[in-house]
C-alpha cells in the first residue's frame, strides 16, 4: 500500500490529507457518488467547489472558533493534562490521580515526515506494550499519531488524546471541543459531527492494533460559563459500523464511478465530469459539505423534494417530486394511490390554510 501522496492526481485539483472529518464525510452519505469520487481522489469538496466552480467554499470553522478550540485544548492538556485528570477522577471514571502522560507530539515536534513517522511509531509501540503487559496505573497519549488504509490512500488521523485504562487493555479516543455542553440543549449536529470523527479513530486503531478496540470517546466539551472541561462519555457503534462499512463498499463504489466515467484511471478534470456522477443531497449534507448549496439548486431545479428538507422529501414521498404533487393539487391528474389521495387532502387542507392567512391575487388564481 503506498503513501496517498506518491499517488497521481488530476490538474488543478491536488490531492490534500483529508484526515479523519474527510472520512467520516464520505461515510455519511455512500450514496453521493460525486463525494465518494473527490474523496477517492483525495481531494475535499471544498477545493472542488472553488476550482471546478469558481465559487467560494462556505466550510470549515470561523478564524475566532479555530482560536477559541485552540486555546481550550492546550488549557485542557497543559501541565501534563491536570485539569483533564481531576475531571475524570472526579467523575469516578479514574480512582488513582497516578496516570502515565506521553505528549507524542511534543517528544517528536514539526512538521517533517520523519517526526511524524517518529510519533506513529511511538504511538504504535506504546499502545502494542500496553495491550501485552497492562500497566497498574492509566496512561494518556496526547495527539498520538495513527493510519487507516483507505484504497490506495493512507489517511492520517490524530485523535486529541487515547486513554488507556489500567490493569485493562481497554483503550479508546478522547476528543476536547470547545462547545459549550450544556447538556440536551448542545448543538446535536456539532456532537454528531465530534462522534462520527472519533468512529473514524476506532476504526483506524482496529485496523493498527489488530484488535476490537471499544466503540466509545470521551468528549471533553466546555463548561457554558467558563473555561473549564465537562465529561461526556459517548458510544459509537451506529459511527464506527458506518466508517468500517464505508471502508469496504469503497472498491466496489469505485469501479461503478469508473464505469459511469467510462475511465480506467479515477480523475476529474472539470465540473461536466463531475457532474456525470449522481449526488444525493439530504439536509444532512449541509453540515459538511462544500457542495452542498450546488447540490440542493440541482435537486430544486429538478423538483426533488428533497431541497425543501426532511419533512417535505417525506410528505411527498407518495408523488416523489415536487411537479407532480403540483400536478396533483392543480387536478391535472387523479391520485394514482391511496397515498396520493390521502396527500392531496393534506395539500388541499394546507393550501386552504395558506389563502386565509395570504389571500391569493386573481392572477394568482384568487378571486
Amino acid at each position: 500500500m503506498s503513501n496517498a501522496n506518491s499517488q497521481p492526481y488530476p490538474p488543478q485539483l491536488e490531492r490534500e490529507s483529508l484526515g479523519a472529518r474527510g472520512l467520516e464525510h464520505f461515510a455519511r452519505n455512500t450514496s453521493c457518488l460525486r463525494l465518494g469520487a473527490l474523496t477517492m481522489l483525495g481531494v475535499s469538496p471544498a477545493q472542488a467547489v472553488e476550482v471546478l466552480y469558481g465559487e467560494q467554499a462556505l466550510e470549515g470553522q470561523s478564524p475566532f472558533a479555530m482560536h477559541v478550540g485552540n486555546r481550550f485544548e492546550a488549557l485542557v492538556f497543559s501541565d501534563d493534562a491536570k485539569l483533564l485528570i481531576e475531571l475524570y477522577v472526579r467523575e469516578g471514571r479514574l480512582m488513582s490521580h497516578d496516570v502515565n502522560v506521553l505528549d507524542v507530539s511534543a517528544a517528536y515536534p514539526g512538521t517533517a515526515a520523519e517526526s511524524l513517522a517518529e510519533r506513529r511509531a511511538l504511538t504504535l509501540e506504546t499502545l502494542g506494550n500496553l495491550l501485552t503487559q497492562p500497566s497498574d496505573e492509566a496512561t494518556l497519549l496526547i495527539h498520538p499519531r495513527i493510519h487507516l488504509e483507505f484504497l490506495d490512500q493512507t489517511i492520517d488521523i490524530e485523535p486529541d488524546g487515547i486513554l488507556v485504562m489500567p490493569g485493562t487493555s481497554e483503550l479508546y479516543p478522547v476528543e476536547v471541543k470547545s462547545y459549550a455542553d450544556r447538556d440536551g440543549y448542545t448543538s446535536a449536529s456539532s456532537i454528531r459531527g465530534a462522534c462520527r470523527q472519533a468512529a473514524v479513530g476506532v476504526a483506524a486503531l482496529r485496523q493498527e492494533l489488530g484488535t476490537d478496540v471499544t466503540a466509545r470517546v470521551d468528549l471533553i466539551l466546555r463548561q457554558p460559563t467558563k473555561f473549564a472541561p465537562t465529561l461526556r462519555p459517548m458510544t459509537l457503534e451506529g459511527e464506527v459500523e458506518s466508517v468500517e462499512r464505508a471502508i469496504e463498499q469503497a472498491p466496489a463504489l469505485r469501479r461503478s464511478i469508473l464505469e459511469l466515467l467510462d475511465e480506467d484511471e479515477l480523475s476529474v478534470r472539470e465540473r461536466d465530469q463531475l457532474e456525470l456522477l449522481p449526488n444525493h443531497f439530504d439536509e444532512g449534507c449541509r453540515e459538511h459539505c462544500a457542495l452542498a448549496p450546488l447540490c440542493k439548486r440541482e435537486a430544486f431545479l429538478a423538483g426533488d423534494a428533497a431541497s425543501l428538507g426532511g419533512q417535505a422529501r417525506e410528505s411527498l414521498r407518495a408523488t416523489g417530486s415536487i411537479p407532480a404533487a403540483w400536478a396533483l393539487l392543480r387536478g391535472e391528474r387523479a391520485p394514482e394511490s391511496d397515498e396520493e389521495a390521502l396527500l392531496l387532502e393534506q395539500l388541499r387542507d394546507l393550501e386552504k390554510a395558506f389563502v386565509r392567512v395570504h389571500p391569493l391575487t386573481p392572477e394568482e388564481g384568487g378571486s
